[in-house]
């Protein structure tokens, strides 16, 4: 009997150490971090990993339950346990992938697996019961074993906030383990099921316009590729930056060059489908698409007008060629880099005297007149200092002596860096006079024959608005380069704001010329032509 006794002993000390090592305490201390951000929000229907967890153990060691305590944010009560999805779905316990690429692991994603529970609730704590329960691996998988997410149902109200923690008594280990954590809790979530939208959108008024969309809340994915800017109806784009605001909650584009008077354009948001701008919580923003029409009415500087004066050949002269004006205020600029200009100009009995500045600064005056004639004849301007300069000529109306034919002030060339520029890129305006009869109280004038004005338009037809009147001229007049006759503006009233209509031209973009004729009405004081704007059809 002793000895039966003392073997009984001996197999219940080997059955409990046999116990011992089939419970094993864990292999690591628990550990939990919070995978929300600040400003965290979330939509429903959608799995948001809220926490990860770092759980190791013993080869039998599971996990059968997990507690997770939600508590309303703030002083409001909009956010109770029935916003979460009912169970298992509202909370989730999901084992990272052991197979997880560095790309995936320690990431929620499709690969990882959705453990089989059931969610009861005690009061504002969710249970998230294991069935059955899950092994914990003994050495770890990376920095997260587990995720928890929560998924919000689709009652929940906007601007409902909350936030989750795990308590001390988070984990509960199957054969039974004593252990806790430091609370861990998350940042305050707010629900957010509505989607942005588009609250406002501006075309462009002028054509040097931007083009915006005012959304209803700020959003992210906005790019070149979500936003495309095009001739209407084509897959041609149309030269744009895109930026977006996000305390405005704008999307602006920026077109790289002015817009065509007259063109439609296509304005599209998100043109290959919703998807690629969301809110914070993921809501997708609708696709908008507008259409609209660059300014049909235009003053005489719209973009698109271009300013010429005439150009005469004559071997003479540096590159064979010249160009002059004689209407007062008339003005032709060049831009160089370096610290000199010199112009070269003509002399004879029909010029006149021309102003000049240098970047805004008067460098006096110019007289032109010779009683005979002289070809590139220089006037210099020195000590302008390093960088870019522009050099503005402009016609006074003065004759250089009672014995001048006329006031032409004439462009050969320019020099500078040490090159001549025989056929320099020049801006030529015409004459810009102050009035009260001109539509926005001033219009462009010319009376040279051959100086000329050209516009670039789309439309089926276009009003040239001018004046009529005593000193008025003829003007030739060209669309894509086939003439449409020749108007005579003589009247013997005045007659201001006039339009002059040309119609019947294809849907299509056109450049429309306006020369000055070398022949005037016979009652006529002057061959003035004016140009007070357009209106596109």
């Amino acid at each position: 009997m002793k000895k039966i006794g003392r073997t009984i002993v001996v197999l219940a000390v080997a059955l409990f150490a046999l116990a011992s090592l089939a419970s094993p305490a864990l292999a690591a201390s628990p550990s939990a971090t919070d995978l929300t951000t600040a400003g965290q929000r979330i939509r429903p229907g959608v799995d948001v990993a809220i926490f990860g967890i770092d759980l190791t153990a013993g080869a039998l060691q599971t996990l059968s339950t997990v507690h997770v305590d939600f508590a309303q944010n703030g002083s409001d009560t909009a956010f109770d346990i029935s916003d979460l999805q009912a169970s298992p779905d509202g909370v989730v316990l999901w084992r990272d992938s052991s197979n997880a690429t560095p790309t995936t692991q320690d990431v929620l994603d499709a690969g990882d697996q959705k453990l089989s529970t059931s969610v009861t609730f005690s009061g504002m704590r969710a249970n998230v019961n294991i069935e059955p329960a899950a092994h914990l691996p003994a050495t770890s998988e990376g920095e997260y074993t587990l995720f928890i997410s929560v998924r919000l149902s689709d009652s929940v109200s906007d601007g409902d906030d909350f936030t989750a923690t795990l308590p001390q008594d988070a984990f509960v280990m199957s054969p039974p383990m004593v252990f806790g954590i430091t609370p861990v809790p998350s940042h305050v979530i707010t629900a957010d099921p509505t989607a942005p939208t588009v609250t406002t959108f501006a075309p462009a008024v002028a054509q040097t316009d931007d083009i915006y969309w005012q959304l209803s809340e700020p959003v992210v994915g906005v790019s070149a590729q979500t936003v495309a800017f095009r001739l209407h109806d084509t897959a041609t784009d149309v030269p744009a930056s895109i930026s977006y605001d996000d305390a405005t909650h704008k999307i602006t584009v920026h077109p790289s060059a002015p817009l065509t008077a007259g063109q439609s354009y296509d304005a599209d948001l998100l043109p290959d489908g919703p998807g690629a701008i969301t809110d914070f919580a993921g809501n997708q923003l609708d696709p908008d698409l507008h259409t609209f029409r660059a300014a049909t009415i235009v003053g005489e500087t719209a973009p698109g007008a271009a300013y010429a004066w005439r150009s005469l050949t004559n071997s003479k002269t540096y590159n064979g060629s010249y160009t002059l004006n004689n209407m007062p205020g008339s003005t032709a600029a060049y831009s160089f880099s370096g610290s000199s200009v010199v112009w070269y100009t003509i002399k004879d009995p029909y010029q006149g005297v021309a102003s000049v500045s240098i970047d805004g600064h008067s460098k006096g005056t110019v007289n032109n007149y010779a009683s005979t004639a002289a070809y590139k004849v220089a006037h210099s301007y020195t000590g302008l200092g390093s960088g870019t300069h522009t050099i503005s000529i402009r016609v006074t109306g003065s004759k250089g002596s009672s014995a001048g034919k006329d006031v032409r002030v004439s462009i050969d060339a320019f020099k500078d860096s040490g090159t001549y520029k025989g056929t320099p890129t020049v801006s030529y305006r015409w004459a810009s006079v102050s009035s009260s009869l001109a539509d926005a109280g001033s219009y462009r004038a010319a009376r040279y024959s051959g100086t000329y004005m050209t516009f670039v338009f789309r439309g089926t037809s276009i009003d040239w608005r001018t004046i009529l009147g005593p000193g008025m001229g003829r003007a030739l007049v060209y669309v894509d380069g086939v003439s449409k006759g020749t108007f005579d503006n003589y009247s013997g009233v005045t007659i201001p704001k006039y339009l002059r209509h040309i119609g019947g031209l294809s849907d299509a973009v056109h450049t429309l010329k306006i020369m000055v004729s070398s022949t005037r009405n016979t009652s006529a004081s002057d061959s003035v032509i004016v140009v007070d704007g357009f209106l596109i059809g």
